[in-house]
């Protein structure tokens, strides 16, 4: 699995157009490393939900995050 395979000194993750969700989401950000400063998920639809789920579980300072076109809504 895609998520397994994260545990590394991964520094960029790019997953933007790949239909993820907010279930997606929740599998991925347990699997992020602490190496992780930058994040693309834009095209996707990971909602208000899916950018909680990041908030929330991120524990590595992010220098970049993209989540352009993700339907996340007003809030």
């Amino acid at each position: 699995m895609l998520a397994d395979a994260l545990q590394s000194t991964l520094k960029t993750l790019d997953l933007s157009h790949n239909h993820i969700r907010a279930e997606g989401v929740k599998v991925l950000v347990d699997k992020l490393p602490s190496t992780l400063t930058a994040v693309n998920l834009s095209g996707n639809k990971i909602g208000l939900e899916g950018v909680k789920l990041l908030a929330d579980k991120l524990s590595t300072p992010l220098t970049a995050v993209n989540l352009s076109g993700d339907k996340i809504g007003d809030e």
